[in-house]
């Protein structure tokens, strides 16, 4: 790079030293270049601004938070709409807020490590401030990009807990997408809250989590969820799993429309997702579209909680096994636990694993799980009896479309209470009058119902053509009439068919 001029003087005499206008001097790229253009070179440094041209040092003991807010300020208001963040540590270490027009922190990807490692990283070292928060119409549109976070915690120990932290990010009241991608933590204690802003975009996160990953509410429009690796990266201490198995729920959704999660797994947490009413008058979370989502030593994949929850998956997956007592599964775990009154959800593929009772509780009235294609393998290791499904909620609402896989399930069906298969009437109109087939554990019978919202419902059982309907083998011997039982005929008729003794 050659400069060509200096405060419009041409020539060899180019100052060496002392404060200088950029905008008064010119280059080209190469002299010697074919089509080389004279610049600005206070236009140049425009292209790119980067943290350090605001006095980040990033050595990682330099707080560098007034050199991050005074980039953003100068890139919102001259409308340049991304900030570079080199290689290095930014201590972060008072409140930066993001209210201005887009404006995104570019990085250099980390390296997945226990703790902090190469590329671009924030380090965050108290807990009594929020470091970024971004608020305002005019910010949506913002995000970072290609970042490690670090949070000082304390070291693994007995009865470990977390420093803790308010989340690293604050979308509050913006109305549009903040967006997260390529961000590893290790480790971080909550990653991100949205409030009363839509749009939400989190893609490529990866790390360790303490109490969760995201807590979306109010949020006016569709969120996106996707390519989510929560793992033990800072550490695997038992102690600090234990934690996590007992408090981290890593996606939390209260009042929110229309989200896409995809493609998240999640070891050693509580819960993957979690679904709750946190303000009654607000609601909760409806039209839920899950693609993939699986939980490896958790208490529960899906956890919901909320009234009037509609959730549909694609494939959803669960072990339940306790980090403190290797093999043997958590007390009370199940892939599947819904609580919410009036809640769907409808699942195509469904696998689990390793549980102490069931894999599926249902407590919620008026409420159906609907599950196409499952496995179901190693539970009721408690011995204590429990089904594949457990119905507390006063009737049976849990129905699968094809009878489920049970492998290892220690002389455990499918529930007697519960539906074991769904017979529906193959018309155009959804049919008010079902036929359904219901298990029973050994020693207890089987039986096909009719259900329905009539008061009276008839079973009708027939052959193909002129085929009949046949019953057990006949006996000969000394028989005796002990009773009758009703039934009809073909044209509706009532008969009586003789009991025998």
């Amino acid at each position: 790079m050659a400069v060509t001029s200096f405060n419009g003087r041409t020539g060899a005499v180019v100052p060496v030293s002392g404060d200088y206008d950029a905008d008064k001097v010119s280059y080209k790229i190469d002299v010697a270049a074919p089509g080389a253009a004279n610049r600005n070179c206070g236009s140049k440094f425009r292209e790119r601004v980067s943290v350090k041209d605001f006095g980040a040092v990033l050595d990682g003991s330099t707080n560098d938070s007034a050199a991050f807010q005074n980039a953003y300020n100068y890139c919102s208001q001259n409308k340049i709409s991304e900030i570079d963040v080199p290689s290095g540590i930014a201590w972060i270490d008072g409140p930066i807020l993001m209210s201005g027009n887009p404006v995104t922190f570019i990085g250099q990807s980390p390296s997945y490590e226990s703790g902090i490692g190469e590329g671009s990283w924030i380090k965050i070292t108290r807990s009594n401030f929020q470091p970024f928060t971004i608020t305002g119409e005019p910010s949506r549109g913002s995000g970072f990009r290609h970042f490690g976070i670090y949070q000082e915690h304390p070291g693994p120990a007995a009865n470990w807990a977390p420093t803790n932290y308010p989340q690293v990010f604050l979308c509050q009241s913006m109305l549009g997408e903040f967006f997260l991608e390529d961000i590893f933590c290790s480790p971080v204690n909550r990653l991100i809250s949205s409030i009363s802003s839509g749009r939400l975009n989190l893609r490529g996160i990866k790390g360790q989590f303490f109490n969760g990953l995201c807590y979306i509410t109010l949020s006016k429009d569709c969120c996106r969820i996707s390519d989510i690796h929560s793992y033990c990266y800072w550490t695997q201490d038992q102690n600090v799993l234990s934690y996590t198995q007992k408090n981290l729920d890593l996606i939390v959704l209260a009042r929110v429309d229309t989200p896409f999660i995809d493609e998240v797994f999640s070891i050693f947490s509580r819960s993957v997702l979690c679904t709750v009413i946190d303000v009654p008058a607000d609601g909760g979370p409806s039209k839920i579209l899950v693609g993939r989502i699986e939980g490896d030593f958790s208490k529960y994949t899906i956890w919901n909680r909320a009234a009037g929850t509609t959730i549909r998956a694609s494939s959803v997956g669960g072990q339940g096994e306790d980090v403190t007592q290797p093999g043997m599964p958590l007390t009370d775990a199940y892939v599947i636990r819904n609580e919410g009154v009036g809640a769907s959800i409808l699942i195509s593929m469904a696998q689990g694993q390793r549980y102490s009772k069931g894999c599926i509780l249902n407590t919620g009235a008026n409420s159906r799980i609907e599950i196409a294609s499952s496995r179901w393998e190693d539970f009721n290791m408690g011995g204590t009896g429990a089904q594949l499904v457990e119905e507390t909620s006063g009737s049976s609402n849990v129905f699968f479309a094809i009878p489920p896989q049970l492998i290892n399930n220690n002389g455990a069906g499918l529930g007697v209470a519960s539906c074991v298969s769904l017979l529906r009437n193959a018309t155009a109109t959804i049919a008010a009058n079902e036929a359904r087939a219901y298990d029973g554990p050994a020693g207890s019978p089987v039986s096909l119902r009719a259900i329905g919202t009539d008061a009276n419902v008839d079973l009708v059982l027939g052959g193909k053509g002129t085929g009949y309907v046949r019953f057990g083998a006949y006996a000969s011997g000394a028989t005796t009439v002990s009773g009758y039982i009703s039934v009809k005929d073909a044209a509706g008729t009532v008969r009586k068919l003789a009991v025998l003794t």
